[in-house]
């Protein structure tokens, strides 16, 4: 539903910035405050595309979080890098969806 998309966006961008705000590292955080709404804006476009992998963000959340816990520093990185590359390639996916429908 709209509503549950909205809700799921708020979430996982609040996820985001309380993340980059306890890295305590500023220039992170500049760079997520510069690429924030491109952010946003890609994800309203994969949760119209994407709707069967709402969950996957959230897991993909958890699985970080409980390598933050481990401090699993070689795993931490992989994680992050494939929890990037998997939003590039769902956004690619959208926009290539939405090109085809208009």
């Amino acid at each position: 539903s709209p509503d549950g998309f909205a809700l799921l966006a708020e979430t996982d961008m609040a996820f985001h910035d309380t993340f980059f705000k306890l890295s305590e590292h500023k220039r992170l955080q500049a760079a997520w405050k510069t690429i924030r709404s491109q952010n946003m804006i890609l994800m309203s476009i994969t949760s119209k595309t994407h709707m069967q992998q709402t969950r996957q963000p959230f897991q993909n959340h958890q699985d970080l979080l409980e390598l933050i816990k481990q401090k699993n520093l070689r795993n931490i990185e992989a994680t992050l890098v494939a929890h990037i590359e998997d939003g590039m390639q769902r956004a690619l996916e959208a926009i290539h969806t939405l090109r085809e429908e208009a």
